[in-house]
C-alpha cells in the first residue's frame, strides 16, 4: 500500500540513495582472524532513477573501509573516498549516463577502525578459538562495506564466505542472517531471499554448535553453552505461532538463535533468520524469555516494516514492544501485559531524565520523531522510542477497543510488507482506517518532547504488592520475609528494588536486606543490576567493587553503561574506580560501548 511520505531524506547516509537504488548485494568475503580484517569484494546491482537521470556520481556510505578498486559494468571505473563527516565517509565513484543499470564491483578490506565488527581473542571465548560476530545498527554497516547505508533502501542480497588458513578438521562456523546456508568446498554460500535494509547484514563466526528447537527453530552457541541455551529458549516457536495469528504468516524461513560472547553490546539483534543473543539471558528459568519474543516480533515490526530512517525508529521498536507484550498476554495472561507495561514507564521515565537539559526543560531525544541532522542514532540510544512507542500504541489501541485495533495492526502489518516507512504514513493510514483519529493529538504524540501526553489507566494489582513490601522495607528498615520475595515473580522484584531505588540515600540496612534474601546471588541480571544500582546510589561503598565487577561481566549497554554512569557520579571513590574499570576492561566492550561508555564517563 502507498501512502505519501513527508519526503524527509535520511540525514544520517552520505549516500544518493535517491538517485541510485541498490537492488541486490552480493559478497565475497573472507575472514583474516589474524590480520583481524575481512575482504573481498561487494557488488551492488542498481537503478538509476528518475531524479539520477543526469548523475554521474554514484555516492556510497563507507567508513574505515580500504579500497582497493572499483569496476562499473567490469570496467574498470574512477573513485575517490571524500572526507568524512559526523556519519562516517563517502565513496564517490563515476557512473556513465547511458548506464541505467550499473553493477558496481568494488574491492576493499575492514580496517581496525571498524565499529561494525568485534574481534575476540581465542581466551575471550569459553571455547579458546577465534570469535568475529558483527553488529550493524544503526549506521556501522558502512563500516563492513560499502552501500547505502539507509534503512530507506532494502534489497535481498547473497554472500560466499571464506575463514582463511584453517585447517580442514577447524571447529569454525559461519553464519549469517540469511534464509538459505550451503556449505561448499570454497567457503559457505549464503542467500537471504527478502528485501532487508543494510543494517540486517549480520556475520558470526567461531566455535559454533547448534541443536534444534522444532522443525523451523534452532539454536547456536558454543559448545559449553548449548543445553542451556536449549533450555532456556525452547518456546521459541510458540512465540512465532501466536505472532503469525496476531499479524501474519512468518515469512523468513527457518528460525535461528545465536548466542554470542558476553561482549554482545545488546540485549537482542533482529537480524533476519539468524537472532544475536546476550548469554546474560540464560538464567536457567525462562524469566527472560521476554527479549526472544521482542525479536521474533522484529520479523514483522522493523524487519518486514521498517522505518525509512532513524528519526522514525519509534516505528520499529514501539511496535516491537506492542506486538512482544501482545504475544506474552496470550501466553501468561493480560494482567502480565499490564505490570510490564507499568515497568516500561519507569525505564522511560529513567531514559527522560538522562536526556534532561541544563535548564530542566525534556531534550530533543525524548520525541518520538526526533531530528537526527546532527546526530548519530548510537548518542540518542534509549528506551524512549520502545516505551512512548509502545503507550501511543496502547492508547489507540483503547480508544477504538482492542479487537478492532488488532484487526488494523495486523492490516497495517500487511499492507506496508516489505516497504520503509515514516511517520506520516503511519498517522495517515491510521486516519484512514480509523475515521475516529482524525482528532487524536497526533503533533503532541509524535513531536512532544518528554513523557507521553496521557498514560493508560493499566491495572496495578501486580504493582501494588511490590510497593507494599517496598514501603514497609522502608518504613521499618526491616528486613521483608524470605517466603514474600520469592512468591514474586523476578518482573515484580526488578519493580521492588526499583522502589527502593527512589528511597536509596535514607537506606542503611541493605546488608540485612541481603543476608535475609540472597539478592545479590540472584541470576537474574535485571534483579542484579537494579540491586547494584541500588547499593551505590545508598552510598554503600563496600559494595562498589562486586558492582564494578557486575559491569565487567556483561557487555550489554543496558547493564555496564548504569553501572558505570552511577559510580562515576557517587563520588571521588566511585568515580576512580569507574574509570579503572573502564580503562582495565576496555578490550572487553564492543567498539559501540566503548564510545558511548567514554561519553558516559566524560573521557571523550
Amino acid at each position: 500500500m502507498t501512502v505519501a511520505t513527508d519526503q524527509r531524506l535520511d540525514p544520517n547516509t552520505n549516500s544518493n540513495y535517491t538517485d541510485f537504488v541498490t537492488r541486490k548485494i552480493s559478497l565475497t568475503w573472507n575472514i583474516d582472524f589474524a590480520k583481524q580484517n575481512i575482504n573481498g569484494i561487494a557488488t551492488l546491482t542498481l537503478t538509476r532513477t528518475a531524479s539520477g537521470k543526469s548523475s554521474s556520481k554514484l555516492l556510497l556510505d563507507a567508513s574505515h573501509l580500504e579500497i582497493s578498486s572499483v569496476k562499473v559494468a567490469e570496467q574498470k571505473a574512477e573513485f575517490r573516498v571524500l572526507k568524512a563527516n559526523k556519519f562516517g565517509g563517502t565513496l564517490e565513484i563515476a557512473i556513465p549516463l547511458s548506464i541505467q543499470e550499473p553493477t558496481v564491483a568494488i574491492t576493499y578490506r575492514t580496517t581496525e577502525n571498524c565499529t561494525a565488527l568485534q574481534w575476540l581473542e581465542p581466551q575471550q571465548t569459553s571455547g579458546k578459538y577465534p570469535f568475529v560476530f558483527s553488529q550493524c545498527q544503526a549506521i556501522h554497516a558502512r563500516s563492513l562495506l560499502p552501500c547505502q547505508d539507509t534503512p530507506s533502501i532494502k534489497c535481498p542480497y547473497e554472500a560466499v564466505v571464506t575463514i582463511l588458513d584453517q585447517p580442514a578438521d577447524s571447529p569454525l562456523t559461519v553464519l549469517m542472517s540469511a534464509n538459505e546456508r550451503t556449505v561448499t568446498p570454497n567457503g559457505v554460500s549464503f542467500k537471504q531471499t527478502m528485501p532487508i535494509p543494510s543494517y540486517l547484514i549480520a556475520l558470526a563466526a567461531g566455535e559454533l554448535v547448534s541443536a534444534p528447537l522444532s522443525d523451523r527453530t534452532c539454536v547456536w552457541a558454543e559448545p559449553a553453552l548449548l543445553q542451556c541455551a536449549v533450555h532456556e529458549f525452547v518456546d521459541a516457536d510458540n512465540f512465532i505461532n501466536i505472532a503469525e495469528n496476531l499479524v501474519g504468516p512468518y515469512r523468513w524461513g527457518p528460525y535461528q538463535i545465536l548466542v554470542l560472547p558476553p561482549s554482545f553490546p545488546y540485549g537482542g539483534m533482529e537480524n533476519p533468520c539468524l537472532t544475536f543473543l546476550t548469554p546474560s539471558l540464560l538464567c536457567g528459568d525462562r524469566s527472560l524469555v521476554d527479549v526472544v519474543a521482542h525479536e521474533i516480533a522484529h520479523s514483522w515490526t522493523g524487519n518486514l516494516v521498517s522505518c525509512s530512517s532513524w528519526e522514525h525508529f519509534w516505528l520499529n521498536e514501539g511496535f516491537t514492544m506492542f506486538l512482544e507484550r501482545k504475544i506474552l498476554a496470550r501466553l501468561h495472561g493480560n494482567s502480565w501485559r499490564e505490570f510490564n507495561s507499568l515497568l516500561g514507564l519507569t525505564d522511560l521515565r529513567e531514559s527522560i531524565a538522562l536526556f534532561r537539559e541544563e535548564e530542566g526543560k525534556d531534550g530533543p531525544a525524548t520525541s518520538l520523531v526526533q531530528d537526527l541532522t546532527q546526530t548519530d542514532p548510537d548518542e540518542v540510544f534509549s528506551t524512549v522510542p520502545y516505551e512512548k512507542g509502545y503507550t501511543l500504541l496502547t492508547v489507540l489501541e483503547r480508544l477504538v477497543t482492542p479487537s478492532k485495533f488488532e484487526v488494523f495492526f495486523k492490516d497495517f502489518i500487511q499492507d506496508f510488507a516489505e516497504q520503509s516507512i515514516d511517520s506520516s504514513q503511519f498517522r495517515q493510514y491510521c486516519v484512514l482506517k480509523l475515521p475516529e483519529l482524525t482528532q487524536f493529538a497526533w503533533d503532541s504524540w509524535l513531536h512532544g518532547r518528554g513523557m507521553p501526553p496521557s498514560v493508560p489507566d493499566y491495572d496495578r494489582s501486580m504493582l501494588d504488592r511490590c510497593e507494599e513490601l517496598a514501603s514497609s522495607f522502608c518504613s521499618t528498615q526491616k528486613s521483608i520475609k524470605l517466603n514474600d520475595w520469592q512468591e514474586l515473580s523476578p518482573s515484580q522484584q526488578v519493580m521492588f528494588l526499583d522502589v527502593l531505588l527512589q528511597s536509596a540515600k535514607t537506606l542503611t540496612c541493605l546488608e540485612s536486606l541481603d543476608a535475609t534474601l540472597g539478592i545479590s546471588c540472584s541470576k537474574n541480571v535485571e534483579v542484579l543490576l537494579k540491586w547494584h544500582l541500588l547499593v551505590i546510589r545508598a552510598g554503600h561503598t563496600h559494595g562498589y567493587a562486586q558492582a564494578a565487577k557486575f559491569a565487567t561481566m556483561h557487555g550489554r549497554m543496558k547493564y555496564c553503561r548504569p553501572v558505570l554512569r552511577e559510580l562515576a557520579t557517587s563520588g571521588e571513590e566511585g568515580r576512580q574506580l569507574a574509570l579503572d574499570t573502564f580503562s582495565k576492561n576496555k578490550e572487553f566492550y564492543h567498539p559501540i560501548a566503548s564510545r558511548l561508555i567514554l561519553a558516559d564517563l566524560k573521557l571523550n
